[in-house]
């Protein structure tokens, strides 16, 4: 039946509400009882749910193409899709506000060299108190639109988590998958360490050091106001990591099982596909499917599990062990990234934190676990710690890593 494509996106403008709960909520309606006990549920005194209803049909608001009357698919997918985009903000949102934090601050680094070369004026110091205020507005709006996507990932995962049915399930992972690779994993890969955000957060630090470090350079309440913007930056920052590793630490593990399953249910179909077609030998049973026949003739697919069985049917009860009278030897307990802020902090300046860690944390054999704890302390507290321009070589055994010369500078913050 010819429709008129008008008069469904009136239809559907009028009742948006409505018809995103019965996208969200209902699998379908048998009779039209149904269909009008849902309507004067969602809205207010319907007096006349028929006309809805008669509505609904003739426009194609709801079909009937296996029994039940319900939305079309394309339908739920426009709403859904409306909705994504009413609520997240895309990376390239991110990254646009990223951009301008860059030309804030390198107005800011040209302030400074002017202000170098001509001294003190009333109307720079107005100018830059201006140019600090904008930055704090700009990375605050960072710093939102970043959170009320991580938060609205994780009423998802929430969402996902309390799902029962099993269609409903699918489609919910399906969109977690989504919002991991187009939109978690974008804004993880702009906050890394060596990202665009923390190297234009580090610069914008490093300006207002400049400004508040300087007796005379500015005014006392201008140096104030940067050391202020300062700190401001350093907790936004460590706040935005802290939560973007936690979405990720939550949401990977789902979306690794999505693909993992995924991987299986082809390889399943694959495997039916051939069985219809009796090309058994494209398969190989006999090499990827051993079977072991156990002494007391129950079959087992596999040597291990066989070998485990075994034991298990040997097991006997044993006396639990005695304890020696001496007291154990302690455990040493190995470094965390809060551990070595701490030790930081109450030690004079580090040059190069890379070596101090390797020399003071392990014993210099092994990369990842050094690399790890420079990378923790760098997401922990990057207020004292900078990179320096020089690319330096460590040696971990048989591996080199070259990367940059970080310092640490205590002294600065306090």
């Amino acid at each position: 039946m010819q429709r008129n494509p008008s008069e469904f996106i009136l239809f559907v403008a009028r009742h948006y509400h409505l018809l995103e709960a019965m996208c969200r909520d209902c699998t379908g309606f048998e009779t039209d009882d149904e269909i009008a006990a849902f309507i004067c549920s969602r809205v207010d005194q319907d007096t006349n749910p028929a006309w809805k209803i008669a509505e609904m049909k003739r426009l194609g608001v709801l079909i009937q193409s296996r029994g039940p009357w319900s939305p079309p698919p394309f339908l739920k997918t426009f709403i859904d899709a409306l909705h994504d985009r009413h609520v997240l903000a895309t990376p390239d949102v991110v990254r646009g506000w990223v951009d301008q934090l860059h030309r804030l601050a390198r107005t800011l680094d040209c302030w400074l060299e002017e202000r170098h070369r001509l001294g003190q004026s009333e109307a720079a110091e107005d100018e830059a108190r201006e140019l600090l205020d904008e930055i704090g507005d700009t990375i605050f709006v960072v710093s939102a639109t970043i959170t009320e996507n991580i938060e609205c990932i994780g009423d998802e995962v929430a969402t996902y988590r309390a799902t029962e049915d099993t269609g409903r399930m699918r489609q919910r992972l399906k969109r977690l998958v989504g919002l991991y690779n187009d939109y978690l994993l974008p804004i993880i890969g702009v906050l890394e360490v060596d990202g665009p955000f923390r190297a234009v957060t580090q610069q914008i630090s490093t300006q207002c050091a400049r400004m508040a470090g300087r007796p005379g350079f500015v005014s006392p309440d201008l140096a104030e106001g940067a050391r202020r913007l300062r700190q401001h930056v350093a907790w936004l920052r460590r706040t935005i990591l802290r939560q973007a590793d936690e979405a990720n630490a939550e949401l990977a593990p789902l979306c690794t099982a999505a693909a993992r399953e995924s991987a299986i249910a082809r390889g399943v179909n694959r495997a039916i596909e051939l069985f219809r077609h009796g090309r058994w030998e494209l398969l190989d049973l006999d090499a990827h499917l051993p079977i072991v026949e156990d002494q007391n003739s129950s079959l087992a697919d596999d040597e291990a599990i066989a070998a485990f069985m075994k034991d298990a049917f040997s097991f006997s009860d044993q006396p639990p062990p005695i304890i020696e009278p001496n007291e154990p030897a302690t455990i040493p307990l190995p470094w965390t990234p809060n551990a070595l802020r701490n030790r930081l902090l109450a030690e004079s300046d580090v040059g190069d934190l890379l070596r101090w860690i390797t020399a003071t944390c392990t014993s210099g054999e092994r990369a990842e676990s050094t690399i790890n704890l420079l990378h923790g302390l760098l997401n922990l507290e990057q207020e004292y710690a900078s990179a320096d321009g020089a690319i330096n070589a460590y040696r971990f055994g048989s591996i080199n890593v070259e990367t940059h010369q970080w310092s640490w500078r205590t002294r600065h913050g306090h």
